[in-house]
């Protein structure tokens, strides 16, 4: 009788492991399930926002956030690149999309204005750069090059960082750009955040 105690507490033992195995499973899906639909109905309400206030703000995609202390000593942390996308839904896929809207990129010029390091004989190659290839916030092939060669001519001590996981440096003393696609919404009028 003991050996089959010993049996039944043996498979006992097994039968929770696997069951302690699934439903550790379940649970770690269960989280991601609660993250996505938090990020669905954020970008709902997002897009409500929008919908109600669509003479004053746009949903932008940036990239290439600039760190750097500008002429009167504040600190900037703000895209350089933007181009305005939109919230489209597929209600029989139960899923959201940002999408390209018409519109072209964006060099953010008055970002520039407020750097007292910028070489400005550079912006006009910089722009006529975008406006030839059009380079997307959310494009990693050319668009981190792009950034590359943008922080060097805007400063020549300017830096590149195409780490996403690095901290941004919060009393740089020269031109950081970080690879940091996002987005955000900004009013129409002025293009601030």
């Amino acid at each position: 009788e003991k050996s089959s105690d010993a049996a039944d507490a043996v498979w006992a033992s097994d039968s929770f492991k696997e069951w302690e195995t699934k439903r550790d499973l379940w649970a770690e899906q269960i989280k991601k399930d609660k993250a996505v639909f938090a990020l669905f109905e954020e970008l709902r309400k997002i897009d409500a926002m929008l919908d109600r206030d669509s003479d004053t703000l746009e949903l932008m995609a940036g990239q290439g956030m600039v760190t750097c202390i500008t002429k009167n000593g504040k600190y900037i942390y703000h895209p350089i690149l933007a181009k305005r996308v939109k919230i489209d839904y597929n209600d029989s896929d139960n899923a959201i999309e940002i999408s390209d809207t018409e519109t072209d990129v964006e060099l953010n010029l008055r970002l520039l204005s407020l750097l007292d390091f910028t070489l400005n004989n550079n912006i006009f190659a910089i722009k006529e750069d975008i406006a030839d290839n059009q380079y997307h916030p959310f494009d990693n092939s050319s668009t981190p090059k792009f950034l590359e060669k943008v922080a060097k001519l805007l400063d020549p001590s300017g830096v590149y960082i195409d780490s996403i996981d690095e901290k941004c440096d919060p009393e740089p003393e020269h031109l950081k750009i970080y690879n940091r696609p996002i987005l955000f919404i900004r009013e129409r009028s002025t293009g601030v955040l």
